[in-house]
């Protein structure tokens, strides 16, 4: 009699399980797909492979020497076709970058993107110097170049920055700064435009005993090239010495014929070095 019970439960457990395996095996699973756990992994792959990933070009100059800066690609796309891409509209991508910022959150925005390379900061430097020549900008480019010089408020009225602010402010001396672009001249009187410029990097070199890196720059009113000492800091390029920068330069020829032969202006001449 016991024999029997315990058969009798046995075969209604066996019908519980059968059951709810039916149960189970009712429901809409969807099967794996066949590439389960690689989508996600071939998209890295694709992100690294065509550097579409938070692609980021650091400031540089183009095959034309036009200065490019930073490029931040949104696409996803093959890499070979990107590069051609950026290739392509390197003129676009200065147009973007290119030009005097307006403001000093646009300059600082910039150097946060373009100062990561020594030729981007000293750039962004020339940039916030033509921004302080111009008297209607002159509010903020000296916010500007307090922020690549790292000095504090009211740095312009310093005794140690005195000449550089005197050469900035007076158009008999501008020309200075504006030798350094490329394609001037002493004959075409340093003719140069802030917003579409570049410069003329002879050599970085990186052994100096202060150790700050040496970006030396050619000017075309100079014998040879002129050094700008720059630091960095927090991963970003600032300048640490300026002052060959605003060392007097050959007056250009047009403003020398026109002052030659006025008395009043032989001091002049003569501070400038030529």
């Amino acid at each position: 009699m016991v024999f029997y019970w315990i058969a009798a439960v046995l075969l209604v457990l066996c019908c519980g399980c059968a059951g709810r395996q039916n149960d189970w095996q009712g429901y809409d699973i969807p099967p794996a797909p066949a590439d389960a756990g690689k989508t996600r992994l071939g998209e890295e792959q694709l992100e690294r492979r065509s550097g579409t990933a938070g692609t980021e070009l650091r400031g540089g100059y183009d095959a034309d020497g036009r200065y490019v800066g930073r490029y931040d690609s949104e696409d996803r796309e093959d890499s070979r076709s990107s590069r051609e891409d950026i290739r392509r509209d390197s003129g676009r991508i200065q147009e973007k970058t290119g030009g005097l910022p307006v403001t000093y959150h646009e300059f600082k925005e910039r150097y946060m993107r373009e100062a990561v390379t020594p030729e981007g900061a000293v750039k962004l430097y020339f940039d916030a110097v033509f921004c302080y020549i111009d008297p209607a900008a002159r509010t903020e480019g000296v916010k500007m170049l307090r922020y690549c010089l790292r000095e504090k408020r009211d740095w312009e009225k310093t005794a140690f920055y005195r000449t550089f602010v005197e050469r900035m402010e007076n158009p008999e001396y501008t020309h200075i700064f504006r030798s350094f672009a490329a394609g001037t001249s002493v004959e075409n009187g340093y003719a140069m435009s802030p917003d579409n410029y570049r410069l003329d990097i002879a050599k970085i070199w990186d052994k100096h005993p202060s150790g700050d890196l040496q970006v030396m720059l050619r000017s075309s009113g100079a014998d040879s090239p002129r050094p700008v000492y720059i630091r960095k800091y927090d991963g970003l390029w600032f300048i640490a010495n300026n002052a060959a920068t605003y060392t007097g330069v050959r007056r250009p020829e047009t403003e020398r014929d026109r002052t030659g032969h006025d008395a009043d202006y032989d001091d002049v001449n003569y501070r400038s070095g030529y």
